[in-house]
């Protein structure tokens, strides 16, 4: 049975049917995924690992791009996505007394003198990396986020296009980029 891996870029997973806009080493299938629908579709697989791919596509393909996941997954096929988390990095950009989440030290920080009290990065550096999650690297032309989600949004996207038992999966090294994992199956039924 088929696993994929969407959008991975160089980060290529073994096991996996590596798909990414561009030509680059162990990318398997080079396809456009923002042209719906996926053309050629992929045969229904039994997971897809999506990680810093769903927020590169205008917001208003987030729903086709969800119902060519479900269509390209078995019934009960696994779909984990990881994506920055809205939530989290508005905490940052708008951080008062209560503090944040440093994404150096890992630690839940209220600012001191504009500093984080154990590593010393300033405030504004950890902002920077924060609207580096909102904007993308924008290194290449497709590194640019166009979209953003917090885990009811991106629940509720994932709801409409069938999917089930959708369940966060929260990790210090998640929290320190500012992201999230998703993880959910799919149901019997497209809502769609």
């Amino acid at each position: 049975m088929t696993k994929y891996n969407l959008g991975c870029g160089s980060k290529i997973l073994p096991g996996y049917a590596n798909v990414d806009c561009r030509d680059l080493p162990g990318v398997d299938m080079v396809m456009d995924l923002s042209r719906l629908p996926w053309t050629p579709s992929l045969t229904p697989g039994e997971e897809i690992v999506a990680h810093d791919f769903l927020e590169h596509f205008p917001r208003t393909l987030t729903d086709g791009i969800l119902g060519e996941m479900w269509i390209s997954l078995v019934t009960d096929g696994k779909l984990e996505l990881q994506v920055p988390d809205l939530d989290l990095i508005a905490d940052v950009l708008v951080a008062g007394e209560e503090g944040f989440i440093c994404s150096t030290c890992e630690r839940h920080v209220i600012p001191y003198e504009g500093r984080c009290g154990f590593c010393q990065q300033t405030v504004t550096q950890i902002q920077e990396k924060a609207l580096e999650m909102v904007y993308g690297g924008v290194d290449y032309p497709e590194n640019q986020h166009k979209t953003g989600f917090t885990f009811a949004t991106l629940s509720g996207r994932l709801l409409r296009a069938g999917f089930e038992r959708i369940e966060r999966i929260d990790s210090e090294k998640h929290a320190k980029n500012y992201g999230m994992v998703v993880r959910c199956r799919k149901g019997v039924m497209n809502w769609s």
